[in-house]
């Protein structure tokens, strides 16, 4: 019965909302894998991805029945997410016993590193549960169980596996502890083990391929120091912790400041109990230790959310611990926790400043495109897919272009917004309005709010100004232009179909 409330509360706090948001960035590239078929969907994670094609394919499939919203996209995250919570219990409940599965499954609920995740259009939310299917599997075989449950620990490691590659660190060290621990049925172990073996060698060739695009040298970009202190920070209060006054170090201080309780408590745990804590602790170390050494030598990918993939084993190492303290401490302890954790949820949830940035109201203000187009210059957010759900005929406007648009539009994050999230601040954004004066051959029109965005706009009275004096209008000459006030910035072109003048442009110059 208890464990039913949990699962209520995780979909209650998953689904709620869930389309309220509109997408970012990352999210954008997910709408445009899964918007053909399922060739598509192949095509797409290997050109335009990091990772595995699981997450893309139930999403597909989520957008096949629910169609294209916010909510079908992030559908099967929030359902994965949901999900975990029994994962979890499974495996806390089976390595020590009933008040520690609920434990887990409490603290996993109301989690704001899990409940942001499973909002997120992504795979981060799917690995984590394909990862507490394999510690359950694992919990299962540690404690006596037979051959179904290293049929089941394959199977999730494959899952896992075809997710995300950070789970990697989650399935070699769960395999290291079963031969380890479990030495005299290794010749099972090795068996069970060929199914991720196979599930690697299958994706040598799209993990090679996609290394290749540099999808994920921008990590490399924030600050170390900021990043590592993200990763204890993030995973107990979520990703807007910044926002909420305490220092980001003073955050990751008190995580492992709480780590090292846990050690030490975990030590001190005597029986079956503390056996099986310390086989957890020493594979969760294992697996914190893989992780970091293949974000590291893969060109320095260690961000927070990759580290999703080890929650499980942590949040039941942590309720292991307070199942074996006195019981009234364990429970005070973990309803503190869940206390804390369900007030963060709802701080962010009700506060637009610590959510994500909200695309729709600059495809409102815009509204449809003047004749001969326009161009959209989006102050420091290099990536003009951000916008490209809410208007979908906008392309990259480049120097081979040749389209010569009627308008400019610049796009600026309103200041103070760089606090909001990680990925505002990462890139600099600095919210300066652009001044109230020409833009090459575009004079000054107007300004007005979007939410939290301020669109200035620049008209041309002759659209075909710079055609005519043979002056070629491209996207460096705009962003050149633009550069003693706004700095660099991502310039874009939405072209009006069918337009007769543009059509003959671009067959005289092909």
């Amino acid at each position: 019965m208890w464990l039913i409330g949990l699962c209520v509360v995780a979909a209650a706090v998953r689904f709620i909302g869930l389309g309220s948001q509109s997408f970012w960035l990352d999210e954008t590239f997910t709408w445009k894998i899964t918007g053909g078929s399922v060739s598509h969907v192949f095509s797409g994670v290997r050109d335009l991805e990091s990772t595995p094609p699981l997450a893309y394919l139930l999403v597909w499939l989520s957008r096949q029945a629910l169609g294209s919203s916010e909510f079908a996209l992030r559908f099967f995250p929030a359902l994965a997410g949901t999900l975990t919570v029994p994962a979890v219990w499974l495996g806390g409940r089976r390595l020590f016993g009933p008040r520690a599965g609920l434990f887990a499954a409490a603290l996993t609920a109301v989690s704001p590193f899990m409940w942001w995740y499973s909002q997120d259009a992504r795979a981060y939310s799917l690995a984590a549960l394909m990862c507490a299917l394999i510690l359950a599997a694992f919990a299962y075989r540690m404690t006596g169980g037979g051959g179904l449950s290293l049929v089941a620990w394959g199977a999730a490691s494959v899952g896992a596996l075809v997710t995300q590659y950070s789970a990697l660190a989650v399935v070699l060290a769960t395999l290291g502890a079963l031969l380890v621990f479990d030495r005299d049925r290794w010749k099972q172990v090795v068996g069970a083990a060929l199914a991720p073996l196979i599930a690697c060698a299958a994706l040598l060739n799209l993990a090679t391929t996609q290394a290749g695009h540099g999808m994920t040298d921008w990590i490399a970009g924030i600050p170390f120091g900021e990043r590592a202190a993200q990763v204890f920070s993030q995973a107990w209060a979520g990703t807007a912790i910044g926002r909420f006054g305490a220092p980001l170090y003073l955050c990751a201080g008190v995580a492992i400041a709480l780590i090292a309780l846990l050690v030490v408590v975990g030590r001190r745990s005597v029986g079956e109990s503390g056996r099986d804590l310390r086989r957890l602790g020493w594979t969760l170390l294992a697996s914190f230790v893989l992780l970091t050494a293949i974000l590291l030598l893969d060109g320095d990918r260690l961000l927070a959310r990759y580290y999703i993939v080890i929650w499980p084993l942590a949040v039941i190492a942590a309720a292991g611990v307070a199942a074996t303290v006195r019981p009234r401490t364990g429970l005070v302890a973990v309803a503190i926790a869940c206390g804390a954790m369900a007030g963060l949820v709802a701080r962010i949830d009700a506060t637009p400043d610590l959510q994500g940035l909200d695309w729709r109201p600059i495809a409102k203000a815009l509204g449809p495109s003047p004749l001969h187009g326009r161009l959209v210059v989006l102050q420091e957010y290099p990536y003009w897919q951000a916008l490209s759900p809410y208007l979908p005929d906008l392309v990259p406007f480049g120097p081979k272009s040749g389209q010569y648009p009627v308008s400019v539009e610049v796009v600026t994050i309103m200041a103070g917004e760089p606090q909001s999230c990680w990925w505002c601040s990462a890139r600099g954004v600095v919210g300066v309005a652009p001044s109230a004066k020409a833009v090459g051959f575009f004079p000054f029109a107007s300004t007005i709010g979007a939410g939290r965005f301020l669109i200035t706009s620049y008209r041309s009275s002759n659209p075909f100004l710079a055609e005519r004096q043979r002056i070629p209008i491209t996207g460096g000459v705009v962003a050149a232009s633009l550069t003693p006030s706004l700095g660099s910035g991502a310039v874009l072109f939405q072209p009006w179909p069918g337009d007769p003048y543009i059509t003959a442009l671009l067959k005289r110059r092909k």
